[in-house]
Order: structure tokens, then sequence, then C-alpha cells
């Protein structure tokens, strides 16, 4: 039996997809894009509204997928341009690792790691 919250009908169990999960308020579920230089979508994560964007970086990095003409799709950009909730020493030891050159505000911290 289902019960009713803000003109919807909810019922217990209901299933919104591995992506949708319940926060503390309610159901949501982030979804993380990549895209090109242009605008063009070229990867795509969905998660539930729990984990930190920084923890959702690495599993939207691994589903890019650029096609090319002839071989198998580019998966690694040369450069990852993002705001500042994604800077801390251990996303740019990560994404250097991997070959790509992180460029985002740095967050102003005095006890900031080194790498």
């Amino acid at each position: 039996m289902g019960a009713r919250v803000a003109g919807r009908q909810r019922r217990s169990g209901e299933k919104g997809g591995s992506g949708v999960g319940k926060t503390k308020v309610g159901n949501g579920s982030k979804a993380m894009v990549v895209v090109d230089g242009i605008g063009v979508p070229i990867g795509l994560h969905v998660d539930n509204t729990q984990p930190h964007e920084l923890a959702l970086a690495e599993p939207t990095l691994r589903t890019i997928r650029v096609p090319r003409n002839r071989g198998r799709p580019k998966t690694r950009p040369e450069e990852l341009v993002a705001d500042k909730a994604y800077d801390s020493a251990e996303s740019r030891c990560t994404l250097r690792r991997r070959g790509i050159t992180p460029t985002m505000p740095p967050i102003e911290r005095c006890n900031r790691k080194k790498p």
C-alpha cells in the first residue's frame, strides 16, 4: 500500500534504477557528464545523491568513449577542466598518472597536503 507524498504515489520497495537512491530528504540522483570542447557529451555516470562529486569523478572518467574512424574508441582526454570542488592533491595526482592534464582553480588552504 502506498503513501501519498506531495501529489505522488509512493510504494514501499519501489525502485527507480541502480543510479537512483534514497537521500536524507527523499529520492534523488546525480548525473555526472563529461563533454568535449564544444559541449558534446562523451561520458555519463548516474548515481544517487549521497557521494560527493569527487568520489564520482573516477567512475565518470571510465565511461568516456570517443569513436574514431578506425580502431578502438579514445578513452582518455588530453586535459580535464573542472571547478574547484574537484581540486585535491589526490585527484590531481591520479589524473597525471593517467596522462591527463588537470585544469582547475586551486582551493586556498593553508594545510593542503603536497603530493
